[in-house]
């Protein structure tokens, strides 16, 4: 055997083990990347599946306990064995019958702090201000929870 060919077996050994290495090391990166994703979607279903105890109803109420400005009211009821410390939740009103919203996702942040098995109530209206104008009753229209995102103190 000459010197050139050991020279190039020598070669050839070493790029074997470097691209071993960068495979495996490949591989570790993947399996972390992939750990890491798996423990992120853990702690979104578990943070959802507390924030599912936070229940929120929005509706126009029967006897008129909010002003003609803020017809509508929203109640957080808070189960989830945490203290709120934010909710932060946008409606969509709809007339009864029809397709479409009479207001703008209106978007609702509301930062009183709610002990467990506690709950707190407002009133408020519609982004849209030709909605509130409007003389609605309860049975005129249907209040949707769209989106919720609530923040639990530490």
């Amino acid at each position: 055997m000459s010197e050139a060919n050991v020279k190039a077996e020598a070669i050839l050994i070493v790029i074997k083990r470097i691209l071993k290495w960068i495979g495996l090391s490949i591989a570790g990166i993947a399996l972390l990347v992939f750990l890491a994703v798996q423990y992120e979607d853990y702690q979104a279903k578990q943070k959802k599946k507390i924030e599912d105890k936070v229940k929120i109803t929005a509706f126009h109420p029967k006897d008129e306990p909010c002003s003609k400005d803020f017809p509508y009211q929203y109640i957080i009821l808070n189960e989830s064995g945490k203290t709120i410390e934010k909710v932060t939740f946008t409606v969509e009103i709809k007339r009864v019958g029809f397709s479409s919203s009479i207001n703008r996702y209106t978007s609702i942040d509301e930062d009183k702090i709610i002990p467990n098995f506690e709950g707190y109530q407002r009133c408020f209206r519609a982004e849209d201000a030709n909605d509130y104008r409007k003389n609605l009753t309860e049975k005129d229209v249907n209040i949707e929870i769209k989106y919720k995102n609530v923040t639990f103190q530490k």
